[in-house]
């Protein structure tokens, strides 16, 4: 998979889940994907979930939290063969407090298999992603890069 392709399945994945088109979003990952917020500090829930009944779930336990979400990303950084850093921002309103909240950066390694997304590991420390994708600090001027914002959502 190329990095335009990478690029444009990220790209389609965090405008569906912007719209809060959860279908159209897990039409986007393998059959046999795999979320990890093992990383992810803080996460209160299951630490992997598996498949897209899982990934179901994860969707759902983060997105019913909010009254409003979105996730801006600032960076697509190409990694060599099918995987992708991303890094980008949440925001969104809780749903019982209004609290108005900013999450991130947030790193994401991303890989492909087949035209669709397979694993995503989660980092809420883009530095602990970086070392994860096996770049140095440095070694970010050698990949492709490219940012593109994302649209709000609302429910």
């Amino acid at each position: 998979m190329d990095y335009e392709e990478k690029l444009n399945l990220t790209h389609r994945s965090y405008e569906a889940f912007n719209r809060n088109d959860r279908e159209g979003l897990l039409q986007l990952y393998n059959a046999d994907c795999e979320w990890d917020m093992s990383n992810f500090a803080g996460w209160p829930e299951k630490q992997v979930y598996r498949g897209r009944e899982g990934l179901a779930d994860v969707f759902e336990a983060w997105l019913d939290a909010w009254e409003d979400f979105s996730y801006e990303v600032k960076q697509v950084v190409n990694l060599p063969g099918s995987r992708v850093l991303v890094v980008g921002y949440g925001r969104g309103h809780g749903r019982h407090s209004g609290a108005e909240v900013e999450l991130g950066p947030i790193g994401q390694i991303i890989d492909f298999r087949g035209g669709k997304i397979l694993p995503v590991d989660n980092y809420t420390d883009v530095e602990e992603a970086q070392n994860a994708a096996g770049l140095s600090e440095e070694s970010l001027n050698i990949f492709d890069k490219h940012a593109f914002g994302a649209h709000g959502r609302s429910k």
